[in-house]
C-alpha cells in the first residue's frame, strides 16, 4: 500500500513539474505573439527621419539612414501635395545630364503615417507605405555612387 501511495505521489510531483514549465513557456509564446503584433500595425503621427530616393515618379523611403549607402528595407513614400515645396525636384540646365531630373536622393525628417505590413507600391515590393503629413527638414545628398543606382 505504501508503494501505491509513493506511485501517487511520484507522479503528482511530474505532473505539477510539467505544468510548472508549460506555464513560463506559454506565458513567453503570448508575450512574443503581442510584441510581433504590435510592431506590425501601422502608426499614425510618427516622426521619422531617413533618406528619400527619387525614381520619378515614384518615391522610396529608408528609415534610420543618414548617407547615400542605401541598406535595408525601404517604404513605399506617398508624397502630399506640399512635399514638393520643402523636398524639391532638382532642376539642371546641362542638357548631357538630364538624368538628373528623375533621379534624386535627400536626407529628411518627416512627420506622417506608417501602414500596417502589407503589400504597397508598384507591384506589391514594399511592405509599408508612408503617407506624408508635413517635411520637418530636408537635405539633398550628392550621392554619385553606384548604390544608389543599383537599387533601381
Amino acid at each position: 500500500m505504501t508503494e501505491n501511495v509513493q506511485l501517487a505521489t511520484d507522479n503528482d510531483a511530474q505532473i505539477s513539474s510539467r505544468g510548472s514549465r508549460i506555464i513560463p513557456v506559454a506565458l513567453l509564446v503570448v508575450l512574443l505573439l503581442a510584441a510581433i503584433v504590435n510592431n506590425a500595425r501601422g502608426r499614425n503621427d510618427q516622426t521619422l527621419e531617413g533618406v528619400v530616393v527619387m525614381d520619378y515618379p515614384a518615391y522610396r523611403f529608408y528609415p534610420g539612414l543618414k548617407d547615400c549607402h542605401l541598406k535595408g528595407t525601404s517604404y513605399w513614400l506617398v508624397p502630399n501635395q506640399r512635399f514638393d515645396d520643402a523636398v524639391p525636384v532638382p532642376s539642371t540646365n546641362d542638357f548631357s545630364h538630364l538624368e538628373r531630373l528623375f533621379h534624386a536622393t535627400w536626407k529628411v525628417k518627416l512627420h506622417g503615417n506608417l501602414s500596417p505590413i502589407g503589400r504597397y507600391g508598384f507591384q506589391g515590393k514594399y511592405w509599408r507605405e508612408l503617407d506624408v503629413l508635413y517635411v520637418i527638414d530636408a537635405e539633398q545628398l550628392d550621392c554619385k555612387d553606384e548604390t544608389v543606382g543599383s537599387l533601381r
